[in-house]
Formats: structure tokens, C-alpha cells, sequence
């Protein structure tokens, strides 16, 4: 609202457009600060938007399981419980005949394998955005060279087009840095439509191990 000089009821329109993904492009940022902000903001908002759209979709995963059970007259906790000490007995290797595993240890070994677990969903979390961000910044050096735009220019249009926002304040007229869109738009569109990937770029929020 400072940056660009503009009323509290259009910035909070240009914010709205912008978080929805809708960028009309009757509303956008002019200077430096302003777009940069503008990036931080989707960027932070996308990620948050996301986190809630998984969480309410698993709680109405359990919430159907939990009524499928209902309906064929299963005791949801028995289930629950049987269900855990199924995964944890598959997952514990065998042993000798003379011993046997305590409660003690059957804990410990399911907190080792959940540490590894949301170790390596970290790990492939971590790649996956440092994979996006390189994309980001290669496809920004490209269409700055052949539009003759700044490093921050391109990396601004690279931005708006890889999330969908698409102001149009910024439009290509070389017919090599088009070409190269139809590959960058392609690539960015499987990304962005890819619950696999969205779930790794949240796992180092939120351990869900279960969903990879």
C-alpha cells in the first residue's frame, strides 16, 4: 500500500487477486520493493493456503474411513488399534525363538523408523525446492537475455507465470524466449498439479510420510 501509493481498498484487492491466483492485471506493482514484496507474500501465502487444503483433505479421508467402518458395524477404535499393531509387528524383525519384543522396544524401534522416515522426507523436501528454485532462477536468465528485461525483471515474470497469477504487466516478443515459455509453462503446470510434489515441499513443514 506504501510502496506503490495505493488505497487500502486496492491493495486489498491486488492481495486477494494475487492469493487466489486470478491477477486480472488491472492492479500491479510498478516498483522494485513493491514486486519483491509481492513475491514474498505469494510465495508465503501459497505455502500456508496449501498446508490448509492438505490438512482438510486428510481429516475428511479419516472421516469417510471412519463412517465406512461405522456402516459395516466395525468398533473404530478395536480397528485402529488393531491396525497399529499390525504395521508395527510388520515392520519389526524376526528374532529367536528364546526372546520376544517388550512394549520398551517395539516404542523404540517405531521412534527410530519414524526419525528416518521424516529424515529422508526432509531430505527429498529439501531437493525438490532447491530443484525449483534453480528452474526458477536458469528460466529467469533466459528470458531476461533474449526480452532484454534486468535479472529481477525476468525472475519477476518467471514468478507471476510459474504460479499461475499472470498479471500480463510483463509479455514476451522474442520468438526464442517463446519457444523456451511453451517448455517452462509445460514443466511448471506438471509441478504445481503434482500432489507428490506439493507434499515434499511441505514435509519440511510437517512430517506426513504417509502420503509419499
Amino acid at each position: 500500500m506504501f510502496l506503490e501509493h495505493w488505497s487500502f481498498e486496492r491493495a486489498g484487492e491486488f492481495c486477494l487477486m494475487t492469493l487466489l491466483t486470478i491477477g486480472y492485471g488491472n492492479i500491479v506493482p510498478k516498483t522494485f520493493y513493491g514486486r519483491l514484496v509481492m513475491i514474498v507474500y505469494t510465495s508465503v501465502g501459497l505455502i500456508v493456503a496449501g498446508f490448509f487444503v492438505l490438512t482438510f483433505e486428510d481429516v475428511v479421508e479419516e472421516e469417510v474411513e471412519t463412517k465406512r467402518r461405522e456402516s459395516n458395524g466395525e468398533d473404530c477404535s478395536d480397528a485402529n488399534a488393531s491396525d497399529y499393531e499390525d504395521e508395527n509387528s510388520s515392520n519389526l524383525a524376526p528374532l529367536p525363538l528364546t526372546m520376544s519384543y517388550t512394549g520398551d522396544s517395539i516404542l523404540s524401534t517405531n521412534t527410530e523408523r519414524t526419525r528416518k522416515t521424516y529424515e529422508n522426507s526432509t531430505l527429498r523436501g529439501v531437493v525438490v525446492v532447491i530443484s525449483i528454485l534453480m528452474w526458477w532462477v536458469f528460466s529467469s536468465c533466459v528470458f531476461s537475455y533474449f526480452e532484454n528485461w534486468t535479472f529481477f525483471e525476468g525472475f519477476y515474470f518467471a514468478f507471476v507465470s510459474m504460479t499461475g497469477v499472470g498479471y500480463g504487466d510483463f509479455t514476451l516478443n522474442n520468438p526464442v524466449a517463446i519457444e523456451f515459455w511453451w517448455f517452462f509453462l509445460f514443466n511448471a503446470v506438471i509441478n504445481n498439479n503434482t500432489k507428490h510434489s506439493r507434499c515434499l515441499l511441505l514435509s519440511t513443514y510437517c512430517n506426513w510420510p504417509d502420503r509419499m
